[in-house]
């Protein structure tokens, strides 16, 4: 067979939902994941890996589903991670940066649903944004007001 007829394999999508209530209010982790399969079927790309934390804040990097993304992305398994919004990945600047570091270096495209392919000013952007917004929903709840 002619080499130059041979079409490259479909790139390998990680999707990645999380909630971080057992009730949460923003949509539940299947629905996430319902979305984002759907988004890489139409794309035509293979689900490889589908990763989720339920209950758990985005404040954090200490969560099985997350820790098994960044192996994911660092073993090669992966050549795109999606999720519905940014906030699912992390709410922190700091763990956006590091993941974007790693996606960088290992080739892996990061796109969410709501942001499309997100850049690393658009990671540190965000992560700001939500990173204020935990300040703020902590000093809420310090005056008992949620």
């Amino acid at each position: 067979m002619d080499p130059s007829r041979l079409s490259a394999a479909p790139p390998r999508a990680a999707v990645y939902a999380r909630t971080a209530m057992a009730h949460p209010r923003d949509g539940s982790i299947e629905e996430q994941v319902r979305i984002c399969q759907a988004r890489a079927e139409r794309e035509g790309w293979v689900i490889a890996e589908t990763l989720t934390d339920h209950g758990v804040s985005g404040s954090t990097v200490l969560r099985p589903g997350y820790q098994a993304l960044m192996s994911a992305m660092r073993s090669g398994a992966v050549d795109v991670v999606l999720a519905e919004r940014v906030d699912r990945l992390s709410r922190n600047p700091g763990h956006l940066a590091a993941l974007h570091q790693a996606a960088e270096s290992t080739g892996v495209r990061i796109i969410t649903l709501s942001e499309g392919e997100v850049s690393e000013a658009r990671l540190g952007l965000k992560g700001m944004v939500d990173a204020l917004y935990l300040k703020e929903l902590a000093d809420k709840r310090r005056r008992g007001r949620v």
